[in-house]
């Protein structure tokens, strides 16, 4: 684990990295792949900017809120060869 994002940037013991805005977590070039853990809503769009930074994405269920958008990111994820899990 290289780094967390919460809105208040709240900080893990042993993690080197803490960020309010998961675009700063996704520029960390040692970042590969992010686990998104936030209620489904805004976790589209997080995991839109994730995949289009080139990481892989790890989604909670449900994955999406409408099953268009989880069609969307499946794409997109196909598109730049990263794992959409």
């Amino acid at each position: 684990l290289v780094a967390v994002s919460s809105q208040r940037a709240l900080t893990l013991d042993g993690v080197p990295h803490a960020v309010s805005d998961h675009r700063d977590l996704l520029a960390l070039p040692e970042v590969d792949a992010v686990a998104i853990c936030t209620p489904p809503q805004p976790r589209y769009a997080i995991a839109r900017d994730a995949l289009e930074a080139g990481k892989h994405a790890l989604l909670e269920k449900p994955p999406t809120a409408t099953l268009s958008e989880l069609e969307e990111l499946a794409r997109i994820a196909q598109n730049a060869g990263r794992v959409l899990f």
